[in-house]
């Protein structure tokens, strides 16, 4: 609040502050263009809405809606266990249609129609501020379709599936979009015990690491590693993991290479070129990036690699990427998360 008021006879505003029996809502607009494929370009667009305090002090409710290549309508809502500072239950459940495009190499094979339903709930405790560990279950179905192309490159399956889960999270970057600095893991557990197509209960983990060091102001230096397995369970019906396309291995087809177990490493350099006004952004960068990566799966020997460079926008929407590969020369552009 305000008013007008006198200090020893001069004139002046006193401004007095008031806390707010609740938290505003938070609208964080979500907007995906994929072009790993100039002629077939994938646009998508939404916002997260997330509510403070809901139903007790500390807990906070997100709900997801996003329309267009990719549907989605998702939701979780988290609360404190008691008065506890570090334990927490957080109850989720998403509805998703989302394209799958197969390439190979600049060719496309076919789409696919990947449609899920989950719900589940986590129990979790925050370690600091940095980190959490939760556990949890989730239900839900399943289903690959065949849109466009040949219905042959995967099974077309449905059915129910379910897991069980425990997820660790370290996040000590500087910035959530665009890192500078910092260190970050995630490492995630599942076990099947009902997957459309899978002969049997079945493992999987997967994790990813990545660092940003600074050499210097405009300059940062990072590498990214990370993994997935089933630890040797072939029969899951289709394969949970893959790579190609726009940094994940950039020179191949998006989705070439399907698996059930994979690595991916990643080198790069970030120098900042110039500072947008801030209606319109943040920064521009260059970086460059080396990528090597294998799946394991039946009939691949080799050992992919390519090297990637381009220009990274920071705009109000979003981290534009308009970037090219030299393992095998193709230029590609995105809107959405880089790192």
């Amino acid at each position: 609040r305000y008013r007008y008021a006198e200090d020893h006879g001069v004139p002046g505003l006193e401004i007095v502050a008031a806390e707010k029996p609740y938290a505003s809502p938070v609208i964080t607009p979500n907007f995906s263009i994929d072009g790993s494929d100039y002629k077939n370009v994938h646009f998508s667009a939404g916002a997260r809405l997330t509510f403070f305090d809901v139903g007790k002090p500390g807990a906070e409710l997100r709900a997801d809606l996003v329309a267009g290549s990719t549907y989605r309508i998702a939701s979780e809502y988290f609360v404190p266990v008691l008065r506890s500072r570090h334990w927490f239950i957080a109850t989720h459940a998403t509805a998703e249609n989302r394209l799958l495009p197969i390439y190979s190499r600049d060719t496309r094979v076919a789409e696919y129609r990947r449609i899920e339903t989950t719900g589940g709930a986590d129990v979790g405790y925050t370690l600091n501020r940095f980190s959490e560990i939760r556990a949890g279950y989730e239900i839900g179905w399943l289903k690959y379709a065949a849109s466009v192309g040949d219905s042959t490159v995967l099974p077309q399956l449905s059915g129910r599936q379910r897991m069980a889960r425990l997820r660790y999270t370290f996040d000590h970057l500087d910035d959530p979009i665009m890192p500078r600095k910092g260190v970050g893991f995630t490492a995630d557990y599942g076990y099947f015990t009902r997957r459309p197509g899978a002969t049997d209960n079945f493992s999987k983990l997967e994790g990813r690491f990545e660092a940003f060091k600074p050499v210097r102001k405009p300059d940062s230096i990072y590498i990214t590693a990370s993994g997935g397995t089933t630890f040797g369970f072939d029969q899951t019906g289709i394969p949970l993991f893959s790579l190609g396309g726009p940094l994940r291995l950039s020179a191949y087809g998006l989705n070439e290479m399907f698996a059930n177990q994979y690595f991916l490493v990643q080198a790069g350099y970030l120098h900042e070129l110039a500072t947008l006004p801030p209606i319109v952004g943040k920064k521009i960068y260059f970086t460059s990036m080396y990528d090597v990566g294998k799946t394991y799966a039946a009939g691949v020997t080799n050992l992919p690699m390519d090297l990637t460079g381009g220009i990274i926008v920071q705009t109000v929407v979003g981290p534009m990427y308009l970037g090219g590969s030299w393992g095998d020369s193709k230029v590609f552009f995105q809107l959405g998360r880089v790192f």
